[in-house]
């Protein structure tokens, strides 16, 4: 199967180890190669901040926080309880 072009949604999971690199360098990757959403999860805060790309850049459009269930933009319909990622 040959899928063209790029994902609509990254998610990445923040460590300490990671977290500069993906809310920098690998964001502006991201960005330059047009993935409309970007998500920052991280487990230890419980938190998920949703990007949205627009004019070239990463615009936080929401944050999720404890053990909340969140209904995002890029995916209306589902939900995703963060009480349950680790």
């Amino acid at each position: 199967m040959f899928v063209a072009g790029p994902p609509d949604l990254v998610v990445e999971i923040l460590s300490p180890a990671s977290a500069h690199t993906d809310r920098g360098l690998k964001a502006q990757v991201y960005a330059r190669y047009g993935v409309k959403y970007y998500w920052l999860v991280d487990p230890e805060g419980e938190t998920l901040e949703e990007y949205q790309l627009q004019g070239g850049n990463y615009t936080r459009i929401a944050t999720y926080q404890g053990g909340v269930t969140c209904r995002t933009r890029c995916f209306p319909g589902p939900a995703l309880d963060l009480g349950k990622v680790r």
